[in-house]
């Protein structure tokens, strides 16, 4: 009896242990899915469900700008952060894209579409692959949120990357062993996946997308290789500065024009010299 005693004790302070940790892991995992979705990142609830499609970046990102507004105005001016801190998140998700655009037309005028291959010295085969794998990364960057949180199915982003590999004249038994093999592995996953692996999934499409380019990129001259190089760069980097330049300083503008609204005659710091 005594060491039946001594047992059920040892169990009641380890359940009590155990409790705790999980209770404290339950907690700090939902902190960290909601900082990770007011930086517009993540998702919430599990993957595919109702919570999941509300989107991080449209809604998240302005909310965690409004959070940080708040956070950082003065006392008794918490509600006109937030507001303002909301429009200029709303106007950073505006102006980022467009600056990111404006970005990699200055810093690589001439892109890399066939045209510029072309001129860069790589043959029509290797044009065909750099094509492909550049419209399917396009396309499945856009939908990569949505398919992390298990709202894009792998059938659909399949079918992003068929139809380029089709529209560029692409054929799978004129690629590679390796990426033969790739191919039928992404074929044959499709339908067996759960919505919290679909961004796996995702994952392997555009590594897939990404060795057609290396093929196509390998098949050309060291020159022309310097050359693809270089504008993948530029355009890499101007996207990246202006897109991020144009976000902010929307941003900004938004939010200023908020906290500083045009005087009236009815303010008492209106300049009577006006």
């Amino acid at each position: 009896m005594i060491e039946d005693t001594a047992l059920l004790e040892f169990y009641k302070v380890g359940s009590a242990m155990a409790q705790a940790e999980f209770e404290k892991q339950a907690f700090l995992g939902g902190m960290l899915t909601g900082a990770k979705f007011l930086l517009g990142m993540g998702h919430l609830g599990r993957a595919g469900g109702l919570a999941s499609r509300i989107s991080a970046h449209h809604v998240g990102m302005p909310l965690g700008f409004g959070a940080m507004g708040a956070l950082t105005a003065e006392d008794g001016k918490r509600m006109e952060g937030f507001g303002a801190g909301v429009l200029g998140g709303l106007a950073f998700n505006a102006g980022m894209p467009l600056g990111s655009m404006i970005g990699k037309k200055l810093l690589s005028p001439f892109g890399t579409g066939a045209k510029s291959l072309a001129r860069m010295g790589f043959g029509p085969d290797s044009a065909r692959l750099i094509q492909a794998s550049r419209g399917a990364n396009k396309q499945l960057a856009s939908v990569q949120r949505r398919m992390s949180a298990g709202n894009y199915s792998p059938t659909e982003a399949l079918n992003v990357l068929k139809s380029n590999m089709s529209n560029y004249g692409v054929n799978v038994k004129n690629l590679s062993p390796e990426l033969r093999r790739q191919y039928a592995d992404l074929l044959k996953m499709r339908g067996t996946l759960a919505p919290g692996q679909y961004g796996s999934y995702h994952s392997q499409l555009t590594n897939f997308a990404n060795q057609m380019a290396t093929t196509g990129v390998s098949m050309g001259s060291s020159t022309a290789q310097g050359l693809y190089s270089g504008a993948r760069k530029a355009k890499w980097l101007g996207s990246a500065v202006g897109g991020m330049g144009m976000g902010i300083g929307a941003s900004h503008l938004v939010e200023d024009a908020v906290k500083s609204p045009p005087s009236s005659i009815y303010s008492p710091n209106f300049n009577k010299s006006n």
